[in-house]
């Protein structure tokens, strides 16, 4: 019998995690010619994936939840600097990764 901890570590092994699900995804072909840069360094800021030529920033984030002042600060320089924040919730990535490619597809328009 495995314990959660080992099932956890394989299934991310196996690449099921939701990262690189998101991952995956931003590299399919249905996205060409657009690219995204993983752990992309936009300002002092280090986000999960964007589209420079787009300005488009995709990250993974679980539900609503309150903003911090950090984190409305984060929002308000990147959205200055023009970048659109798409944000996608993990279990929805694994539920409907079809769903997610579509709002991301849509937010490059």
């Amino acid at each position: 019998m495995l314990t959660g901890v080992f099932r956890d570590r394989t299934r991310q092994r196996i690449g099921h995690a939701p990262a690189d699900v998101l991952a995956h995804l931003l590299r399919s072909r249905s996205l060409k010619p657009h690219r995204f840069d993983r752990n992309a360094s936009i300002g002092p800021f280090l986000v999960a994936h964007a589209c420079v030529e787009r300005g488009l920033v995709v990250e993974l984030r679980e539900g609503p939840r309150p903003c911090s002042p950090r984190e409305l600060n984060r929002r308000t320089l990147l959205q200055e600097l023009g970048y659109t924040l798409v944000w996608i919730s993990p279990r929805e990535l694994l539920a409907h990764p079809d769903r997610a490619l579509a709002h991301i597809r849509q937010a490059l328009r």
